[in-house]
């Protein structure tokens, strides 16, 4: 099931996941599995869990999509979608404002996004996933 409860405009979302995770295990509508939209989202959601006595990897799936690459710096490391860095979308936007570029000349998609996302595999959604150093080369990513 999909449950949208989007975060309000400058809202914190690491608050917002905390409560909403904590109002599901005080009804007992937790899911078996979250996914958050950022880190941010999933620390409030571990933060829940853990007061309620729930292991992130063992007792209940997480996943994120990583806009700050804090996955593996968490306990347990976290299963995310790594985001690639916007710098070569952005160096394309300005090079074209600093050629002088009118808003209805754009000479490229509107839409500009990542071929590839990579995808790290962590302990929150398997705990059998050996643990590495946050410095190590990133041997658990899969290209999706």
């Amino acid at each position: 099931r999909l449950i949208d409860q989007p975060v309000e405009s400058y809202g914190d979302a690491a608050e917002s996941a905390f409560e909403t995770t904590r109002q599901w295990i005080a009804r007992g509508d937790l899911p078996p599995a979250l996914f958050a939209t950022t880190s941010h989202a999933a620390i409030g959601a571990i933060r829940a869990l853990h007061d309620a006595g729930l292991r992130v990897g063992h007792d209940i799936a997480l996943a994120a999509n990583d806009v700050h690459s804090l996955a593996r710096y968490f306990i347990s490391t976290l299963t995310v979608l790594v985001s690639p860095s916007e710098d070569p979308f952005i160096r394309v936007a300005l090079e074209w404002i600093a050629a002088g570029g009118a808003r209805d000349q754009w000479p490229g998609p509107l839409l500009m996004q990542a071929a590839e996302v990579q995808l790290f595999i962590g302990e929150s959604t398997r705990p059998d996933v050996a643990r590495e150093p946050a410095s190590s080369p990133k041997s658990a990513e899969t290209s999706i």
